[in-house]
């Protein structure tokens, strides 16, 4: 059904916001009794999330998706869910003489609230900076102003 066509690459959601054009493609979504979809992320990793870490490096993403959901007409309940996999601590069994690999993983749900109005905040502060004549000023606490100052020293 429908869900298929917000998973499909090529398909999936489109919306024009003022500065923008945003796409996405869902992993999956949760449809409840009152017509409203929360939002499923899936990610695959080495290792288990980190408290406060889905937040910061996934919480857009779900914001987008809500925005995505919302202007093409359909009600969202804020609620986003990242599924987590990571292989298990046990490691991988092979057994040769059944031609038999298991590969455990683990897995976590985290739950974050879906608020597409940052998403829309998002977007004007990056279409402000893209239409100023000088690019902003590093922030002491950001993480990628000082990775690319270690990779390009001035």
């Amino acid at each position: 059904g429908q869900i298929n066509l917000w998973r499909a690459w090529g398909c999936g959601l489109y919306a024009r916001v003022p500065g923008a054009n945003l796409s996405g493609c869902i992993d999956d979504a949760i449809l409840a009794e009152d017509g409203a979809i929360a939002i499923l992320d899936y990610k695959t990793r080495g290792y288990p999330p980190k408290s406060g870490d889905s937040e910061i490096y996934y919480g857009a993403q779900l914001d987008t998706y809500g925005l995505l959901f919302q202007m093409n007409g359909h009600k969202i309940n804020g609620k986003g869910y990242l599924v987590y996999y990571w292989p298990s601590s046990a490691g991988v069994y092979y057994s040769p003489s059944h031609s038999y690999i298991d590969f455990p993983f683990e897995s976590t749900v985290v739950n974050l609230e879906v608020k597409p109005g940052r998403t829309l905040a998002l977007i004007q502060r990056i279409v402000d900076v893209v239409a100023g004549e000088d690019p902003p000023k590093s922030a002491t606490d950001c993480e990628y102003c000082d990775y690319i100052k270690s990779r390009h020293p001035v």
